[in-house]
């Protein structure tokens, strides 16, 4: 569904509402409650002026817009901050774990895939053309620039998706650390040896571990 103005209804499954509404920056705000359906409500082919936006949610991105699965208990709503919106097709988007400024894309096609990421920030509009290919690319916004570079995974597609935590006692070799924002912080090392990081969820070898 194309909004034609800057603010409408979405068309939701039964017992959800929802409705996109943008700032004069081009910053959209999502809100989808559930008033009385199941725990998931799937928004499909959403599309607006700016390009397909970029959910907190896994985000299929095809020729119609964004479709994505969203998940929230009965009398409680989902509220996303839309910063990044693709124009293009046949990919994978999701906004970072809490951080509405970096998203992540994987390339879902043969070969190479060009794409346009529109953003915005700060009342500043942001544009650039990428090419996808086999590697996971990780856009975000950086002092009013738009910056895109490879990352070293896609949210949700880590090879454990379970928590685990570390026994400080135990090495683990060299490998980097990162947050759930994508941002290097640490290696192996550090917890092993000086304890430097402060407790919460990290990303090590492709695992989200528990400190």
């Amino acid at each position: 569904m194309e909004l034609n103005e800057l603010r409408g209804a979405l068309q939701a499954e039964e017992g959800w509402n929802a409705a996109l509404a943008f700032d004069l920056d081009q910053t959209g705000y999502l809100l989808l409650s559930n008033f009385c359906g199941t725990q998931q409500c799937t928004l499909t082919d959403t599309q607006t002026p700016y390009g397909a936006p970029v959910f907190t949610a896994r985000t299929r991105i095809g020729s119609k817009g964004s479709t994505a699965t969203f998940q929230t208990d009965t009398n409680h709503s989902v509220v996303n901050t839309l910063k990044f919106f693709i124009k293009g097709s046949g990919l994978d988007a999701i906004q970072a774990e809490g951080d509405s400024t970096v998203i992540y894309l994987l390339n879902n096609v043969k070969g190479k895939n060009a794409i346009t990421i529109n953003a915005s920030d700060q009342s500043q509009s942001m544009s650039k053309e990428v090419t996808l290919s086999n590697k996971v690319l990780k856009a975000y916004i950086l002092d009013g620039e738009l910056i895109v570079e490879e990352a070293d995974y896609f949210p949700g597609n880590e090879q454990d998706d379970g928590i685990k935590t570390i026994n400080n006692q135990m090495a683990i070799d060299n490998a980097p650390i990162y947050n759930l924002a994508g941002q290097r912080v640490a290696n192996g090392k550090l917890i092993m040896d000086n304890g430097q990081l402060k407790p919460g969820i990290y990303i090590l070898n492709g695992k989200k571990i528990l400190k």
